[in-house]
């Protein structure tokens, strides 16, 4: 029996961390990564990138236009997985770089874009989804991840009516650790506490489903 394809429409809903890393101010700016694992046949992997400001932790995407919202328009067939990834905290030069060396191997992407075309410097590079690069990806290095999550999604337990809401838990990436300065017989002393260990969960992110 063949298997219905069904057009999605996946994009981002929400973000809250629960512990950010330490001295990283109010506002943070990440490079955010998700996958379409096994959309269908012969399709292993689809791949798109953003960069998302949260404001303590937080993101509510609902605030944010459409064109910096979205993450794939997309046809599947049967069960897929969806995972993302959040790199640590980084500075806009940091994550430029990264993407124009990404665009400059194997992307085409408009030189205003990259340029700094848009006003607002936390939305230049928000507005371009950098896609489909998934066999080419594993050979540069990005911004080190900070968390991460994983969920399986069967289409056919979707809404054709309304958006379907996705939660998707977070771990650590890595062992989340800071670094405390004391004084002790009037010398300064630092110890390092762990406050995650990996694999520990540290928040959730939000996914919107549209069945087109």
């Amino acid at each position: 029996m063949a298997v219905k394809k069904l057009k999605l429409e996946v994009t981002m809903h929400g973000i809250h961390i629960d512990k950010l890393e330490s001295k990283v101010g109010d506002k943070t700016l990440h490079l955010y990564t998700a996958e379409l694992i096994w959309p269908r046949g012969a399709i292993a992997r689809k791949t798109s990138v953003q960069t998302y400001s949260l404001a303590r932790g937080e993101l509510k995407a609902d605030a944010l236009p459409w064109g910096e919202r979205i993450l794939f328009k997309e046809d599947v067939e049967g069960r897929f997985a969806f995972r993302l990834t959040l790199s640590k905290s980084k500075s806009l030069e940091e994550i430029e770089k990264f993407l124009h060396s990404m665009a400059g191997m194997f992307l085409t992407v408009g030189a205003d874009l990259l340029g700094g075309y848009f006003p607002s410097p936390e939305r230049r590079l928000a507005v371009a989804p950098l896609r489909e690069f998934s066999k080419n990806v594993g050979a540069y290095s990005g911004p080190p991840d900070f968390v991460k999550g994983l969920i399986d999604i069967n289409p056919q337990e979707l809404s054709t009516t309304r958006e379907n809401i996705i939660a998707i838990p977070l771990v650590t990436s890595s062992s989340l650790v800071e670094t405390k300065r004391t004084m002790m017989s009037g010398k300064r002393k630092s110890f390092r506490k762990t406050i995650l260990k990996k694999g520990e969960g540290n928040g959730v992110a939000k996914i919107c489903i549209k069945v087109l």
